[in-house]
């Protein structure tokens, strides 16, 4: 990938796409996730078990030791606040320049009537107060399963017990901190 500005886009398409699905299904969650009910009780999690993701999967390279810790522990924080509803703390996890653009993007028309907004915090808050039985339910048992990087950026693939394909967040290494490129995860496409 290239610069942010170059994978703003196609991050802000993949929140656009997992916030209309999630805003579609209403304040329930994202997708259909009762059609893989059996799932739901299992502690074994299936990561692309179609193998149709193998262009992401081979994104970069593996994230160095201390990367990895790192982006780990930063994406358990993050998850963390957004079951606390924080979207303060949230905005300060994020790409600067993304967090700057989400009141513009997601806060007012043509973003979400559910996310309106004129600060990131106020949209954010929004966000996870209306995912808050989705997040509360899935992040305790959220998988990261790999973290692969390239140059400054990277891409972290998560798994749930209750969802069957693989999801993923992206993150940029930022005045010498990862912070997030996206507001919640989303399936890979």
């Amino acid at each position: 990938m290239g610069t942010f500005s170059g994978t703003k886009r196609l991050l802000a398409r993949f929140c656009l796409l997992a916030l209309g699905a999630a805003l579609a299904a209403g304040c329930g969650g994202g997708r259909a996730r009762s059609s893989v009910a059996s799932q739901a009780h299992s502690t074994h999690v299936v990561v692309d078990p179609d193998h149709d993701d193998q262009t992401f999967e081979e994104y970069g390279h593996p994230a160095s030791a201390a990367a990895n810790s790192a982006i780990r522990a930063i994406l358990r924080d993050y998850y963390a606040i957004a079951v606390a509803g924080d979207g303060a703390k949230a905005c300060s996890m994020l790409v600067s320049g993304f967090a700057r653009s989400i009141p513009t993007d997601f806060g007012r028309p043509p973003g979400p009537p559910a996310l309106r907004g004129n600060t990131c915090p106020v949209v954010m808050s929004k966000l996870f107060a209306q995912q808050h039985k989705l997040l509360v339910a899935e992040a305790p048992n959220m998988k990261i399963t790999r973290v692969r990087v390239q140059g400054s950026q990277a891409l972290v693939f998560l798994a749930f017990p209750t969802t069957p394909e693989p999801r993923d967040m992206g993150l940029e290494h930022e005045a010498g901190t990862w912070r997030l490129t996206g507001m919640i995860d989303t399936s890979l496409p």
